[in-house]
């Protein structure tokens, strides 16, 4: 019998994730059909990855999700490359394993290591479970008429708030409030007549404006929070993708073929170039010390993708974007103009020809209507 990566169970949650829920614990009881969707794609996934790893594989998803689907990501994505792909494949002079050896057809074959970068510090971490908790515990109030704004959140110490507390302190001082009076209140003089609730205790400090619910609103059941505090810091990702980077470049000591880092930032601040990196680390025979490839300040070569990030100023590949490709067929001929653009019509600054007559592929300037009206066979000389 093939193992599962999901329960079989029925269910029946048509809700949120909980602010301390883990994703796959929403994914197993989630009855949404976005839910069942990803379900069905991660499953598809898991039954292509070697029975004898998928127990652990499951068990990894259950404590670090994050980690686990991007391991899982890359190994269908190798697979789907034509790699035929050894999991944990065993090395020469060290006890410990990389994730992956691809080999590709006609190749020797590439050692694949993934990993998942993240800014979290521990004490932020505990901070955003303390918080969740919090949450969860107000997002029990029954508040049918209003929602509730936390303007301000100051944490005094290291301690767990009481949530029991601070929901009596809700349910006694919302009654004291009418939500038609709060609206012509708020209709007459803005955001100013909204009324405020203060809540102070030894481990915290918290302002809840009270944002009054349409009278359609008033009958359906919602969560009370409509308003989370904002959260802001300073730095960035990129120390913990060099970080991550460096733990993995000689972790397995001299390697005979290219060793690959798939690296993913998995950061609520998203403050990096890209979110995911794949950097030779591979010592050649005979080279002392590994070439990196990414993020490094230090004997860094950075200048490989970021020239590929100039040369390819291409809207479709842009996050957040419209502009993409909507089938592949496109995004291949999109690609192959504009490659062929560069190479054989735009004049290079420092050359002073296109690189195509640089390298003896053409012996002429061509125009862009000869892109457009040549054709020929596939490898087929200029």
């Amino acid at each position: 019998m093939l193992m599962q990566l999901f329960d079989s169970d029925d269910r029946t949650h048509h809700g949120p994730a909980g602010h301390v829920e883990g994703t796959y614990s929403f994914l197993c009881r989630s009855a949404w059909e976005a839910s069942a969707q990803a379900r069905a794609l991660l499953e598809d996934w898991f039954h292509h990855y070697p029975e004898a790893e998928q127990p652990e594989l499951r068990r990894r998803f259950e404590s670090d999700f994050d980690a686990a689907f991007f391991e899982l990501a890359v190994h269908e994505l190798l697979r789907r490359l034509g790699a035929v792909v050894e999991v944990h494949p065993e090395m020469p002079d060290v006890s410990t394993r990389p994730d992956y050896l691809a080999e590709f057809p006609g190749t020797t074959g590439v050692f694949v290591e993934v990993v998942v970068a993240t800014d979290e510090p521990a004490t932020e971490a505990a901070e955003k479970a303390r918080q969740g908790q919090l949450w969860e515990e107000i997002n029990k109030v029954p508040s049918p008429n209003f929602f509730l704004q936390i303007s301000t959140y100051e944490v005094l110490t290291n301690r767990q708030p009481s949530g029991r507390r601070i929901r009596s302190f809700l349910e006694r001082e919302l009654k004291k409030y009418d939500a038609d009076q709060v609206t012509d209140d708020y209709e007459l003089a803005g955001s100013r007549a909204l009324p405020t609730l203060r809540y102070e205790d030894p481990q915290v400090h918290i302002d809840f404006t009270l944002i009054p619910k349409k009278p359609v609103g008033r009958k359906k059941r919602s969560r009370p929070i409509g308003v989370y505090p904002m959260a802001s810091r300073w730095g960035g990702t990129t120390p913990s993708i060099r970080n991550a980077i460096s733990r993995k470049a000689t972790r397995y000591g001299r390697l005979d073929r290219p060793f690959v880092v798939a690296l993913n930032c998995a950061s609520p601040w998203e403050y990096c170039q890209v979110k995911l990196i794949l950097a030779p680390l591979g010592a050649s025979p005979g080279q002392k010390t590994p070439l990196y490839w990414g993020f490094l300040s230090s004997g860094a070569r950075a200048s490989r993708p970021f020239r590929v990030n100039l040369t390819v100023p291409m809207r479709r590949f842009t996050r957040l974007t419209n502009g993409f490709s909507k089938k592949i067929e496109n995004l291949r001929a999109a690609v192959a103009l504009h490659f062929a653009w560069y190479n054989f019509v735009r004049v290079h600054q420092t050359l002073g020809v296109t690189p195509a007559m640089e390298t003896g592929v053409t012996g002429r300037l061509w125009e862009l209507g000869d892109l457009l009206a040549y054709e020929r066979p596939y490898g087929a000389a200029v």
